[in-house]
């Protein structure tokens, strides 16, 4: 996945650059909600390599398309397939409807924080992180 950027500010060997918006977010009634920070654009923290940026440089960020897609499962997949099989054997186990449900619940809150425990541990590994791939002219498609 390929995204534009401006690089805010440049220390030592990392850059923070400002992904703005694309794909319908400037138009989404949500207003930007859905990102950490309460706005439309994010900043990352970047390795700028032997490069030499200046604040204002468009940049294309590039995420691995399978650190895309793990990420992805991870996040959404794994707490499903972990609560749905819990509810499966408590519900096969037990009578009581109430129970499978508890088990699903309490096991989706519990994956939640293994997904967060396995983030501290693998989520800062080269195969999550963005890289900043190319410079971009100013009168390129991606503004």
């Amino acid at each position: 996945m390929r995204e534009p950027g401006e690089i805010i500010r440049v220390e030592q060997d990392k850059g923070v650059v400002r992904l703005n918006p694309h794909g319908g977010c400037d138009k989404c009634g949500l207003n930007g909600v859905c990102h950490t920070t309460g706005s439309s654009k994010r900043e990352l923290q970047l390795s700028v390599g032997q490069e030499n940026f200046t604040p204002g440089e468009l940049v294309e960020i590039e995420t691995a398309p399978g650190g895309v897609i793990t990420a992805a499962f991870l996040v959404f997949i794994l707490p499903l397939i972990l609560s749905i099989t819990a509810y499966m054997l408590v519900s096969g186990r037990s009578d009581s409807e109430g129970y499978a449900i508890l088990a699903f619940l309490v096991t989706f809150a519990l994956s939640e924080l293994l997904i967060m425990g396995i983030d501290r541990v693998i989520g800062s590994k080269q195969f999550f992180q963005p890289r900043i791939v190319k410079r971009l002219s100013p009168d390129s498609e991606f503004k």
